[in-house]
């Protein structure tokens, strides 16, 4: 199956998914549409602002792992994390996301092999941060918040020692590669061209975990934390001004919390539809909400979403266009 077969197939399911969701809430596309119209001025612009701080902070995170051989100015590395926000958001199955080391070769000059370590590095830390936000949610929530949900208890403790493993993850990345050139030799992988291939890169991608240190990781991790707040924080104000508003902020931070993890794995349709509104759904009915506010206001956001990313990711493209010229 070719590309163009995989993106309308992947276009095919979102569009089935978002039409089955708006069935079984029992409401019109025109829900949507309302939804949106209660979207505040001074709201968007409050969350478009916050958008905007996550750039910032993904740039930070990208000076901290990127060696120090070469110049890492700002306004580069910021047109680059917009644009490739633009592919690994829009595209689906997260394939987007390889685009980074390519990126960063053609703008930065950088080995193909350092740009995969920083792209894994930065989605270890990713999901361990996600993760570990919804724990810490679950244990608020089930405690604090609503006694009704006090499942919620067990689950956020469920959900720390996986944070951990994906904390340890982060360091391991040298071992990791080793793994897979061994479990590669073992499969006699590497008698192939395709392997032989894959096992020269993993030498240099083996290379550049070794030459991280464990200060950039540290500040990486560091940058990673406001990243995710703030990621957290755009996602579920918009739920409370989009219909949600009877649920409190660590309810909305729970129910939009799970529509970032579906966002964070590789199941996601094109521009994320389908998987990260499925899974906005189920997080938000599980705090109380009902089908249709849950369904309408969930679709609302990703559209809003989508709308961010793809202005700032062709904003950037235009930048560096520019710039190459």
């Amino acid at each position: 199956m070719n590309k163009v077969a995989r993106t309308v197939l992947s276009l095919a399911i979102a569009i089935a998914v978002v039409g089955l969701l708006l069935w079984w809430a029992g409401i019109r596309p025109d829900a949507v549409t309302e939804a949106l119209g209660r979207l505040d001025a001074k709201v968007y612009a409050f969350t478009f602002a916050v958008h905007l701080a996550t750039l910032g902070c993904r740039v930070g995170r990208f000076t901290c792992l990127l060696d120090d051989s070469k110049p890492k100015p700002f306004a580069r590395l910021l047109e680059i994390v917009m644009v490739h926000n633009l592919f690994a958001f829009v595209l689906p199955a997260k394939v987007g996301d390889a685009s980074l080391p390519l990126f960063l070769k053609r703008y930065q000059d950088r080995r193909v092999a350092e740009g995969a370590m920083v792209l894994a590095v930065s989605r270890l830390l990713d999901l361990a941060c996600v993760v570990g936000t919804i724990s810490i949610t679950c244990l608020v929530v089930g405690t604090a918040v609503n006694a009704s949900h006090a499942w919620m208890t067990q689950l956020g403790l469920v959900l720390v020692p996986l944070t951990i493993v994906f904390a340890w993850l982060c360091f391991q990345g040298e071992r990791l590669v080793g793994i897979v050139q061994w479990f590669t030799r073992m499969v006699r992988l590497d008698r192939t061209k395709l392997g032989e291939k894959a096992m020269g890169f993993a030498v240099q991608l083996r290379e550049a975990f070794a030459s991280l240190e464990r200060r950039q990781l540290l500040g990486a991790a560091l940058w990673t934390l406001p990243l995710w707040f703030l990621v957290f924080l755009f996602w579920a104000t918009l739920a409370r001004a989009l219909g949600l508003d009877v649920l409190s902020p660590a309810e909305a931070f729970f129910g939009s919390g799970l529509s970032i993890l579906a966002a964070q794995l590789p199941i996601n349709g094109f521009a994320s539809f389908g998987s990260l509104d499925l899974a906005w759904a189920f997080g938000f009915k599980a705090m109380g909400a009902t089908e249709a506010a849950a369904v309408s206001s969930g679709i609302a956001t990703h559209l809003v979403s989508v709308f961010n990313v793809v202005l700032l990711g062709l904003i950037g493209q235009a930048l560096l266009g520019r710039r190459r010229d």
